[in-house]
This record gives structure tokens, sequence and C-alpha cells, in this order.
């Protein structure tokens, strides 16, 4: 199977981020607006491994852009957490599977380095290469975004 990595740094300690992202159902859309405009649990236990959610895209998406997922990972002691869609997001872009994972390291006290990955398959023939590149864009988009958030909200 396929697959893509990055790695990208921000100045927030790992804990912070690693709160945000487990609590993603309900921090997201207040941090991110613009990417995520809401997500909404529809099976399982918020949090937690076997969550499936319907995340409804925010404005910097096409109108009426979704995805659905679930969580196949949530791993405090690694710092890992991992998603697989099962509909809508990178499905209707030509992918026949998406499975991302982050995974945070702490650099020091104050930053963390973010490994994200993503393992995929295509649908027969189909060209894909601008909508890889586009999600590796949104991935820096969106923890650059957190980042500003958590930065601007220490108490959050």
């Amino acid at each position: 199977m396929p697959s893509l990595e990055t790695n990208h740094e921000i100045a927030i300690p790992a804990f912070r981020l690693w709160k945000t992202l487990v609590n993603a159902n309900t921090t997201l859309p207040k941090m991110v607006p613009r990417i995520i405009a809401s997500i909404d649990v529809i099976q399982g236990t918020p949090g937690q491994v076997g969550e499936v959610t319907h995340v409804k895209m925010g404005s910097s998406a096409p109108d009426g852009a979704f995805l659905e997922k679930k969580r196949i990972e949530v791993n405090e002691e690694t710092l890992t957490i991992a998603s697989e869609e099962l509909a809508g997001g990178h499905l209707a872009l030509g992918f026949s599977k998406w499975v991302n994972r982050h995974k945070l390291v702490p650099i020091g006290d104050d930053k963390v380095k973010i490994t994200s990955s993503v393992d995929y398959e295509t649908e027969e023939n189909a060209d894909v290469s601008l909508a890889i590149a586009q999600a590796i864009e949104e991935l820096v988009k969106l923890f650059d975004s957190l980042e500003k958030h958590l930065a601007s909200t220490p108490d959050v």
C-alpha cells in the first residue's frame, strides 16, 4: 500500500496538542472553524477507538465537503492517534482507502514534532498527485492554525 509522511514542528507543548487532538470533536470546530465547521459523533464513545464521526468541512473547503471517519488508534503512551476515512473526504477524490496517523514527539517542554503519515490506495487509473500535495498542505495549515490558537489561549 502506498504511503506518504510529513514532519512538522510547532511551538506548543506535546501534551496540549495531544489533548486537542483526542478531544477534536469539541476543540477543532472552535479553534479552526474555517477548516472544520463541525464534528458529530455518530457511533461509539467520543475520543476512543471505534468512534465514528461526521466531519463537516469549513469555508476553506468546497461547499458541502464532509468526511466520515473511524478512530482506529489512540495511544497516550506513544502519543499516536489514527483514523480511517469511511466516506467523503479523500474517498471522494479518487482514493479507495485513506488511513492517517499522527505521532507527537516532544521537543523539550515547549515544542512538538508531529509526524503525520497516510497509507492509501487509489481507484484504478486515478491521478491523485494533486490530492496528495493538497493533503500535505492542509495538514501544515491545520497544525499552524492550532499552534496560533493554542499560543494565544494558554488556558485551553
